[in-house]
């Protein structure tokens, strides 16, 4: 999968908000149709700045109320990932998976790095 700049994304928005559609300025750009549905919904949403920060420390108990939010209004993972300003909708598409086996323990952080001695 090849990944896009928040610039080459900007430059995509600009021509879709001057009139051209998605669908021109996917083949003239190179980026999916779906990237950039995305990108104008998060930027719609959120801002540009949502595009360029990433959050890393949600508790399992914000992940499970996402997840719960999603399900209570029967949002797809991309739709709530815009809602929540969350970058990518794999992101919520794993946590689902993972609370769905594992259950909230699934949703726990894991530690990382080496154990300490």
């Amino acid at each position: 999968m090849t990944k896009f700049s928040i610039e080459e994304k900007r430059k995509a928005v600009e021509r879709v908000n001057e009139g051209f559609s998605i669908t021109e300025v996917a083949r003239e750009t190179g980026i999916s149709e779906q990237v950039i549905r995305m990108v104008l919904n998060h930027v719609e949403k959120h801002g540009w700045e949502a595009l360029s920060q990433h959050r890393y420390d949600w508790t399992a108990e914000e992940k499970l109320a996402v997840l719960r939010c999603m399900e209570a209004n029967y949002w797809s993972c991309e739709e709530t990932s815009v809602q929540f300003g969350i970058k990518g909708s794999s992101t919520v598409w794993n946590w689902a998976d993972r609370y769905q086996r594992y259950g909230m323990a699934g949703l726990e952080g894991k530690k990382r790095g080496r154990p300490k001695k």
